[in-house]
């Protein structure tokens, strides 16, 4: 139990300042890099601590039945005996894992680089999105505008189902919520097609994409789309460029 609680649930602490140094150097051109970086580095850095406590614990373990052995009052009576234990271990200490700590790191990720990338271009009044504004439209942050409108902001690596999600909204749920628009910035392209960006786009979002991209040179030209078709050079000066809009 000692050694789980050791093993963090959050991958915020590996990733969090080589992701903000290299954001200070690099400035918008690393955001498709960070957001990469941000899962990758967390993901690694968890499953070091992992493999470190479940080595220490193996090896306490270990030591603690060659002990036994060697003495007269033999509660593990044979070399089978141990290793049937030591195996057990292993196998219950993976159980805990993926029944806790990794359940709980799964996700989080990338919703938390959207605050840092947020955060690190000093973009005003944003905060977590509510459940149920995450769950309706996959948006990690909410940024409030002058005129009390928000703009659902998420920083992910694909579409995913995104856009079949899209298709079941109507304007009048974003209304009811309040949400101007919804910026989805998206570091892999290879599962984008123009009918899914409209579809997104017919519900006021915004795909933002790498500069690049095979996707986005091949569509810069399309009128069918380049209103919601972006590219992530221009993900923060449009947000900045919207609140100054919004405030006037």
């Amino acid at each position: 139990t000692i050694l789980i609680e050791k093993i963090p649930s959050d991958d915020r602490e590996f990733a969090l300042q080589v992701v903000s140094t290299y954001l200070r150097e690099e400035g918008i051109n690393a955001l498709s890099d960070v957001i990469e970086m941000w899962d990758r580095h967390g993901m690694r850095g968890s499953l070091l601590i992992e493999r470190e406590a479940i080595v220490a614990g193996f090896s306490i373990l270990r030591t603690t039945i060659e002990s036994g052995l060697q003495t007269s009052e033999k509660n593990i009576k044979t070399r089978l005996d141990a290793d049937l234990l030591l195996t057990t271990f292993v196998q219950e200490f993976e159980r805990r894992l993926v029944r806790g700590k990794r359940p709980q790191r799964s996700g989080r990720s990338l919703e938390d680089v959207t605050g840092v990338i947020l955060n690190h271009f000093e973009i005003p009044n944003f905060n977590d999105a509510p459940e149920h504004i995450k769950t309706v439209f996959e948006v990690d942050k909410l940024i409030t505008l002058p005129n009390g409108w928000r703009i659902g902001v998420s920083c992910k690596r694909t579409l995913r189902e995104r856009w079949k999600q899209s298709i079941t909204l109507d304007e009048k749920l974003l209304d009811e919520n309040k949400i101007y628009s919804t910026w989805h910035v998206l570091t892999h392209t290879g599962d984008l097609s123009v009918d899914k960006i409209q579809a997104i786009g017919e519900l006021r979002s915004i795909i933002y994409v790498p500069d690049d991209s095979y996707f986005y040179k091949e569509n810069l030209a399309n009128h069918a789309i380049r209103n919601c078709l972006r590219p992530m050079s221009k993900f923060i000066d449009d947000i900045r460029n919207t609140i100054r809009n919004e405030s006037d």
